[in-house]
């Protein structure tokens, strides 16, 4: 198990409502091509896509598995209560974990994944609590590593120890030019070129799945560094449309070659949790 200064941290009871479904933007979106589509947008309860299944298998503008969760403080469930966060059903038995931040008109939303059988249940004006406990988590023997993840989840990782390297488990090890910068602790996996796609395998990406990109340091804030590394979380769809591509929560950022990766089967969240299913 790693060592953290996880007994130092505040632990922070935050509640969060169900962001309401957007309206598309002028009825529709345009795709790569300029042709009009029409979709769903961003927000609410999605009751047929779940974390594991390929992001093209739903249409719609950044769809999120599960519950999209907006809290009073736009922005501050965004730092607070990063992946892995326990949340649960305000005065009700459902318990889940937040999967990460996603695109929401542009900031302030996470997505929270809970069984089934609880997603089928929620009508969408539930109160949600999330119990953080993350903020200024630190890897004692690899400092410049920066951490956006709960801890509870950090110990479940299988992760690898060698050569002064921490190794963690990805379904994708993405080179530099597939990354968009949508923001502090959010990245997206982007491209409008079919070849460069099919290279990476891209349309195999699945929601959930664990990236590296290489030479993208997001120790604070995006931008190419040679030798970096950023290992985030898939959380939606995406979308069609230039800039659309899914979105990708921040785990693990560091500006040398301390951090990596290594492509596993266990290199999605679904892998970690019971209400999950494999990819």
């Amino acid at each position: 198990m790693l060592k953290t200064n996880r007994a130092k941290l505040p632990i922070l009871p935050l509640k969060a409502s169900v962001a309401e479904v957007k309206e598309p933007n002028y009825n529709g979106y345009l795709d790569i091509n300029g042709n009009g589509v029409l979709m769903t947008g961003p927000g609410g309860i999605c009751r047929n896509f779940k974390v594991g299944d390929r992001c093209d298998s739903i249409l719609g503008h950044h769809i999120v598995p599960g519950v999209c969760l907006k809290g009073a403080n736009d922005g501050a469930l965004t730092y607070y209560a990063p992946t892995g966060t326990p949340v649960s059903k305000c005065g009700g038995e459902a318990k889940g974990y937040v999967l990460g931040g996603c695109s929401y008109n542009g900031s302030g939303a996470i997505a929270a994944v809970f069984p089934e059988k609880d997603i089928l249940s929620f009508e969408g004006d539930e109160q949600f609590l999330l119990l953080c406990g993350s903020y200024g988590l630190r890897l004692e023997d690899y400092p410049s590593i920066v951490c956006h993840i709960h801890p509870d989840l950090l110990d479940k990782l299988p992760v690898k120890e060698e050569n002064g390297r921490l190794l963690f488990p990805v379904a994708k090890i993405l080179p530099e030019k597939y990354a968009g910068y949508l923001g502090a602790e959010q990245l997206s996996v982007l491209t409008s070129d079919a070849v460069t796609a099919a290279e990476a395998e891209l349309e195999t990406l699945c929601v959930g799945d664990f990236v590296m990109f290489t030479d993208i340091d997001h120790t604070w804030g995006g931008a190419f560094l040679r030798g970096a590394a950023t290992i985030g979380i898939v959380t939606d769809n995406g979308a069609c449309h230039v800039g659309g591509g899914p979105t990708v929560s921040v785990l693990f950022s560091s500006k040398d070659s301390t951090l990596g990766g290594y492509v596993s089967d266990m290199g999605n969240i679904a892998r970690y949790y019971e209400e999950g299913k494999e990819c």
